[in-house]
C-alpha cells in the first residue's frame, strides 16, 4: 500500500502566514507607539532631541516598510506554490529516486527522478524542506510520486511526496 510521506498544508499554512503578518505587523505597531510615547519626553526644543526623534522616526518608517514587503512577499510564495497546488497548477512524476545528495551543510539536498531535478534546504518557506531531525527522502533506488509546483521558470518545489510500492 502506498503511503503518503508529505503534503503542503492548506491550512498550516495559512496560519503560519498570518502568525508572520501579525508578528511583523505588531512589532511595527509597537515601535509606532513607543515613538509616539518618546516624542513628549524628548526635549524638542533641543538639537540633540529634535536629530533623535527624527531618526527614531525614520527607523520606525523603515521598519514598517520592512514589514510590508515581507508580508508581500510571503504571500507572494504562498500564492505561487500553495494555492497554485490546491487549485491543481502542478505537475506529477512517479519514478526512482537517483542522484540523491543529502545535506552536508554547505549544499542544500537534491535528487532527481528521470529528468526533473529537485533541490531544497533547510528552510523553504511553502513547499517540502529537509530538517535534522528528518528526511523523508532515503536516497537512491526509492520509488516516489511527487507532486511539484515550478516557480522562477526552473525551481521545482515539492508539495507532495507519496511512498510507491516496490
Amino acid at each position: 500500500m502506498n503511503k503518503i510521506l508529505f503534503e503542503v498544508s492548506w491550512i498550516g499554512n495559512i496560519f503560519g502566514l498570518l502568525g508572520y503578518t501579525f508578528n511583523y505587523t505588531m512589532s511595527t505597531m509597537c515601535w509606532l507607539y513607543m515613538l509616539i510615547k518618546q516624542r513628549d519626553k524628548i526635549d524638542q526644543s533641543k538639537l540633540k532631541g529634535k536629530i533623535r526623534y527624527k531618526i527614531y522616526t525614520i527607523i520606525g518608517i523603515l521598519w514598517g516598510i520592512f514589514n510590508l514587503a515581507l508580508g508581500f512577499g510571503l504571500k507572494k510564495g504562498y500564492n505561487e506554490v500553495v494555492l497554485a497546488y490546491k487549485l491543481g497548477n502542478y505537475c506529477e512524476i512517479e519514478g526512482e529516486v537517483e542522484n540523491f545528495r543529502p545535506s552536508n551543510g554547505r549544499y542544500d539536498e537534491c535528487f532527481s527522478i528521470g529528468d526533473v531535478d529537485f533541490r531544497y534546504g533547510l528552510a523553504e518557506s511553502w513547499g517540502y524542506c529537509q530538517t535534522m531531525k528528518w528526511s523523508v527522502i532515503e536516497g537512491d533506488g526509492q520509488q516516489l510520486k511527487i507532486r511539484y509546483v515550478t516557480i522562477r521558470g526552473d525551481y521545482n518545489v515539492i508539495v507532495y511526496i507519496e511512498q510507491l510500492e516496490e
